[in-house]
């Protein structure tokens, strides 16, 4: 099972990074802005959020959390992040795809005790089950193969064809299990 998206909240940007993205020309790092990093000479894969508008947090979105490594994952948050042991979980998804069993057989067997909310989709890009659905916590089951073709995504093409189905678990705020992101470094 691999994180499917990350995105983390920290209150100040590095200042040699700040002072580096100024360089750039972009916008002052303090206003509300979205700056994605990964066509700039930092070449980083995340999205930046600067200067909340309600309380003055950033967020890092990252893209393709799945492809870095939690190695890569940590330099980065050092780049980026005055602060590195202060940083604080705001989403994680985790995912596990499954070749060659539909979806609607996924979801027949999937049972959720003292579950209040679920549901279940159609539309053009497949059938999306919920069988636990919440602000903080959702359970969803998707068809992963026809969403690909969908989105035009080159494995779009090899999956497209045969039963590729997705198993995510969203966990948002409060429903973050471990809020803190730092790690112990005994290695």
């Amino acid at each position: 099972m691999s994180a499917d998206k990350l995105i983390l909240l920290f209150r100040r940007v590095n200042a040699k990074f700040e002072e580096s993205l100024n360089k750039m020309g972009s916008h002052e790092v303090d206003l509300y802005i979205l700056s994605t990093l990964r066509n700039t000479e930092f070449n980083l894969p995340v999205h930046l959020y600067c200067g909340g508008f309600w309380n003055g947090i950033n967020k890092i979105e990252f893209i393709d959390v799945a492809t870095l490594g939690l190695r890569r994952v940590e330099q980065i948050i050092e780049l980026i992040c005055a602060n590195p042991s202060s940083v604080k979980i705001s989403r994680i998804d985790w995912a596990v795809d499954v070749l060659g069993v539909p979806a609607w057989e996924v979801a027949a067997c999937c049972h959720v005790d003292r579950v209040v909310n679920s549901s279940f989709y159609r539309s053009r890009t497949g059938v999306t089950f919920y069988p636990h659905k919440s602000m903080r916590r959702t359970i969803l089951i998707y068809e992963r193969g026809k969403h690909l073709l969908s989105q035009h995504h080159p494995l779009g093409q090899v999956f497209g064809n045969h039963d590729l189905t997705r198993i995510e678990v969203p966990f948002r705020g409060k429903g973050v299990l471990i809020r803190e992101f730092v790690r112990d470094r005994n290695d």
